[in-house]
């Protein structure tokens, strides 16, 4: 073997061993993302009766050994519901009537909340062994006679109280965007957007995606399949 076959092995045995070793190190620091105490509830019950309101939020830690930098959250929720609606129609003699119709109406909530820190940032870094929250959604009951308590569920954020006025809606954003198509019809669907979802058509949607996802620039993203029981007046989550 020649001198200029030896330096040069021995040259890209050394780049190997040091790239390989970086890349171990890199491994070993990696930071890593994990659902801390999966969804945290916290709400307030009258006495002898069922959680009436509840705030939603989900815990992120990083249990890795470095910093998660840019971490970035974002909910994703995407479900079906076939209902019936009441729609004008000329009568035969002149003037309008109502008809019952079948339509699908397909519900999005597809938002990047902000986290619980100071200043309410979308993007955050977490250290190791450090713990944050985002809200997921709320849900609130209301007696509503005669059928008892109506329930709804809010996502979005919340305006502070000097934001908004008595008498104005106190959610800034509209986040649930709604496709209702007619049975049949093939044109573009009549879209609308709401702050809120009545909670029996929450329970009537058929959720096809119900994602959780953080992602971070220095390690592979965290994802979460929420689930839902209706076990009391408003829902226990989970998220696995």
């Amino acid at each position: 073997m020649s001198l200029t076959t030896t330096l040069l092995s021995g040259a890209i045995g050394g780049l190997v061993a040091t790239l390989g070793s970086k890349w171990l190190w890199r491994f070993y620091s990696r930071p890593k993302l994990a659902f801390a105490s999966g969804i945290i509830k916290e709400g307030e019950s009258h006495y002898e009766e069922p959680m009436t309101w509840g705030r939603y939020r989900v815990e992120v830690s990083n249990k890795g050994r470095s910093v998660a930098s840019n971490c970035k959250p974002r909910i994703r929720l995407i479900g079906y519901r076939e209902t019936t609606e009441e729609r004008p129609d000329v009568a035969p003699g002149g003037g309008f009537k109502s008809y019952e119709v079948t339509v699908q109406k397909k519900y999005i909530v597809d938002i990047v909340p902000t986290w619980n820190e100071s200043g309410s940032p979308t993007r955050i870094d977490l250290n190791r062994n450090e713990s944050a929250q985002f809200d997921l959604f709320y849900a609130h009951s209301e007696a509503s006679p005669p059928n008892g308590n109506h329930t709804i569920i809010r996502f979005g954020d919340r305006k502070d109280s000097e934001d908004f006025e008595e008498g104005n809606d106190k959610w800034e954003t509209r986040p649930i965007r709604v496709e209702t198509s007619k049975d049949g019809d093939f044109t573009q669907p009549l879209v609308d957007t709401e702050p809120r979802i009545n909670a029996d058509d929450f329970r009537e949607i058929e959720w096809v995606e119900k994602k959780i996802q953080i992602t971070s620039a220095d390690t592979e993203p965290l994802e979460g399949e929420l689930d839902f029981k209706w076990d009391e007046v408003i829902p226990v989550v989970s998220v696995k």
